[in-house]
């Protein structure tokens, strides 16, 4: 799960309008399917039906940027990537 997440985050950096919201229908995770749709459509708003809690702050971060979000995210490892790709 973690490496999918990984690898799911990396290729989220590409998602870069409402168009490329379609691949997001194809992510069978529904956490990372709507972190996709969060970057795709570049809405905040998106973020809050992400479920897990350290998702759903990573998302704010990235989408809303709002990189003090970070801070919030209890997995270190999740964090440093959090700290590393929010603006």
């Amino acid at each position: 799960m973690r490496l999918t997440f990984m690898v799911l985050l990396l290729s989220l950096s590409t998602v870069s309008s409402a168009g490329d919201m379609s691949q997001c229908s194809s992510i069978s995770d529904y956490d990372q399917r709507q972190m996709c749709r969060a970057q795709a459509s570049r809405q905040v708003s998106e973020c809050g039906f992400i479920q897990n809690r350290d998702l759903r702050y990573l998302c704010s971060a990235q989408v809303g940027n709002r990189k003090s979000e970070c801070d919030f995210i209890q997995n270190s490892n999740l964090r440093t990537t959090c700290q590393a790709t929010a603006r």
